[in-house]
């Protein structure tokens, strides 16, 4: 029995399936890729210009130019393409051509039919030939292929078992634990957690089926967190936040002080290795942007040195090992330049205290989008991967205010298959479950109150700020102090503009759906917002106490700043590098502003003073760092890259910049201590070069009130300033324990 495949060179391209082969290996692709890839193939040799691609492959969604850029880019080094023997060809201005030669081949696993002549490279006619082909294997293929792909899919399913999540119980009453791990045995569980009345932070132990919880580790002023027990139950390894963050190894039943691991500065999430004493464990991440690491092995006794895993990623992060400890699992993407596109689970194996080159793709994150479970990158952000247990993957996935347990089988082959299994049904948020031998899970239960909060730079107390119900990002502050915009999230329903006042007075909601970037003018009077309409960004603008939205631009960006006279709204562009432009709100005419040839700018801030206007914005000027700039500029003239003035060097993750009230000072968010905080660069009065390094002028390490720790969305940290005050979003987290045994049914 044969099935009939595209072939060209040594590789097979299964139209119906969308999977790639060489020389009968499976060539991992991502779905978009697969998409190009069979668009390019039912055209070859002809030129398929780029909007061809964007609306077969991204039909109406909001998508990045460098996408498509991206795809080709995977394509071409699954091929292996070198000058001279290229298979995909860039047309300038045009599109792209799959230049070599196509036709039908046969596969073996269905049955045999004619083969019909093969594909020729160019020529209109023997395009047009080509796509009648491939549109008649569409019918019949699909046929033939049902019952291959029913008996592949009965094999794949014997080895699911369907789950049962016993009762859950609560374990912990204090509304402060967190990052909870359970010994192999399922008698006791470790967690981190702050100390009562704030007096700082330690890792606790609480005995299984019920307890009290104990501190194992001296209470600490710095965060402790991410505990692991060793697979014999002795040990406990944790992170510590102090300095730079270093990991630390305390017995389990704190007879003796913890003591610092060697050679694991900046490490976080430490996970045993079963049946050994070494642990893995990330370095850096969004979490912390300087010397950027990835995963490591290091073995603890005997003492070694780290082992680098998935060396040459641009991201790796969250290891879990394999329950055999022959494998790791980490999140991550293996190219630098695309950094969304091939982001997935990938598994490296670990045999002789050493890595294999090649990774495996598990195929999770396609797994979980074609199933529905997330469909933003903001979403899948929120998707926490904590448990490989005996075949199968453990995480918590969020769907609106609440978030539950789901597990994906994973094979042999380090490839997940079937039906994602949700094992709890809450509407809170569950999270973080790691899992005993003998089926124990344990994990923990949050609430989530993001709320609006100011305080000044001079200090004092961090005030909470009365404000509408649901979740808030992206706020937006008027002069006065009172009357404020943000987005708005609620239980069941989309997005929301509100438009309210932290006096008490009436709020309303001026747009639903699409929408985001909220912004309300100096005075208080109108609201700015971004409405995607396909993939265009829309700008509309209302009247902040209600009337008809007027739509000032069909296609600019997410608006960022009004000017002070309220005549002009400055937005920043999709796109690769993003612009910084301005609109006129009279007359609709836009015009690109600020703009690098290689860096994205954001976050554009006027100030003005003597007759002199000037702009802070910050430059994404590598993959892992930011860096805040500042400009003078005259009218709507753009400065000239030469005229920026660095405001931070560059070297760590830098955003979110906004003037002080007197524009003698740049306030911006920093994670150079590897948490969100806020800092101050003061400047020169005349030319505004910085005087003196950035100081901290309120850091936020509280894992129970962080800056943007739940949405990581862009502009969700941003500063507002208002009058004395420094405005922005604080999340406000309480957690416990829960516990309860995973069953096969």
């Amino acid at each position: 029995m044969s099935q009939q495949m595209l072939g060209f060179g040594p590789y097979r391209f299964d139209r119906h399936s969308l999977t790639l082969f060489e020389d009968g290996e499976i060539v991992p692709l991502t779905s978009k890729a697969a998409h190009v890839l069979a668009l390019l193939l039912d055209r070859a040799g002809e030129v398929v210009p780029k909007e061809d691609f964007l609306e077969a492959v991204w039909k109406d969604t909001f998508v990045e130019p460098r996408s498509l850029t991206q795809c080709i880019f995977l394509l071409r080094k699954a091929f292996g393409d070198q000058e001279g023997q290229a298979y995909i060809e860039t047309v300038a201005k045009r599109g792209y051509r799959f230049a070599a030669p196509v036709g039908w081949v046969e596969a073996p696993g269905l049955e045999a039919r004619e083969r019909p002549a093969p594909l020729p490279a160019s020529s209109e006619a023997g395009t047009a030939n080509s796509r009648h082909r491939v549109h008649v294997l569409w019918v019949v293929f699909p046929l033939l292929a049902v019952g291959v792909l029913a008996v592949s899919w009965a094999i794949r399913s014997i080895s699911q078992r369907p789950a049962q999540l016993g009762e859950l119980k609560r374990l912990t009453w204090s509304g402060a634990a967190c990052d909870p791990d359970v010994s192999l045995d399922g008698r006791f569980a470790v967690f981190s957690g702050e100390a009562p009345g704030g007096a700082g932070h330690a890792i606790y132990r609480i005995d299984i089926p019920g307890g009290f919880p104990r501190p194992i580790t001296p209470i600490e002023r710095e965060p402790v967190e991410s505990p692991a027990i060793s697979t014999d139950g002795r040990l406990v390894a944790f992170r510590s936040a102090a300095g730079d963050g270093q990991l630390m190894i305390v017995p389990a039943d704190g007879s003796r002080p913890p003591q610092p691991v060697p050679d694991t500065s900046r490490a976080r999430q430490p996970r045993w290795q079963p049946g050994h004493q070494a642990l893995a464990y990330w370095v850096a991440s969004e979490e912390h942007i300087r010397d950027f690491g990835g995963v490591y092995v290091k073995s603890i006794d005997p003492p070694g040195k780290p082992v680098r895993m998935f060396d040459g990623w641009d991201t790796a992060f969250a290891p879990l090992w394999a329950t055999d400890g022959a494998a790791l699992l980490a999140l991550g993407t293996e190219q630098s330049s695309v950094p969304e596109r091939e982001f997935d689970a990938w598994v490296n194996p670990y045999t002789d205290g050493s890595s294999t080159p090649r990774a495996v793709r598990t195929g999770l994150f396609e797994l979980l989008r074609e199933r529905g479970l997330y469909s933003t990158v903001r979403d899948r952000a929120r998707i926490t991967v904590t448990a490989w247990h005996e075949g199968y993957i453990y995480l918590s996935i969020h769907g609106g205010h609440a978030a539950n347990l789901y597990r994906v089988a994973i094979g042999s082959d380090f490839l997940v298959h079937g039906v994602p299994q949700r094992l709890t049904s809450s509407a809170g948020l569950l999270l973080a479950p790691r899992m005993s031998a003998n089926g124990t899970i344990v994990m923990t239960s949050s609430d989530l109150v993001q709320s609006p909060s100011r305080f000044t730079p001079e200090g004092g107390n961090l005030e909470r700020l009365s404000a509408a119900t649901g979740w808030l990002s992206r706020l937006s502050v008027a002069d006065d102090g009172q009357n404020y915009a943000a987005e708005v999230y609620s239980a069941g329903s989309p997005v929301s503009v509100l438009f309210s006042s932290f006096a008490g007075g009436p709020s309303r909601f001026a747009a639903a759906g699409s929408v985001a970037f909220p912004l309300i003018s100096p005075r208080g009077t109108q609201l700015a917002w971004r409405a995607m309409d396909g993939r265009r960004q829309a700008i509309d603008v209302a009247p902040a106490q209600g009337g008809q939205p007027k739509r000032i631009c069909a296609d600019c960006g997410a608006p960022e700043e009004w000017t002070s006279d309220e005549s002009a709204i400055l937005y920043h562009t999709g796109g690769l590098p993003a612009r910084i432009g301005v609109v006129e709100t009279a007359t609709g005419v836009a015009r690109d502003w600020i703009q690098h040839p290689d860096y994205s700018v954001f976050n554009p801030r006027l100030h003005s003073e003597n007759g002199r206007t000037w702009v802070v914005f910050y430059a994404e000027n590598t993959p892992r760092t930011r860096q805040v700039f500042l400009a003078e500029v005259s009218r709507w003239e753009a400065p000239p890259v030469s005229s920026w003035i660095p405001v931070t060097d560059g070297s760590d993750w830098d955003s979110s910049p906004a003037w002080s009230a007197r524009g003698d000072s740049i306030y911006f968010v920093s994670l150079r201590d590897g948490h969100r905080c806020v800092y101050e660069q003061k400047l020169n009065a005349r030319t505004h070069a910085p005087v003196g390094e950035p100081r901290a002028i309120r850091h936020l390490h509280s894992a129970a009130h962080p800056l943007a720790g739940y949405n990581r969305a862009r502009g969700a940290d941003s500063l507002r300033v208002a009058g004395a005050h420094i405005y922005l979003v604080l999340d406000s987290v309480t957690s416990d324990l829960w516990t309860a045994r995973v069953t096969a049914q």
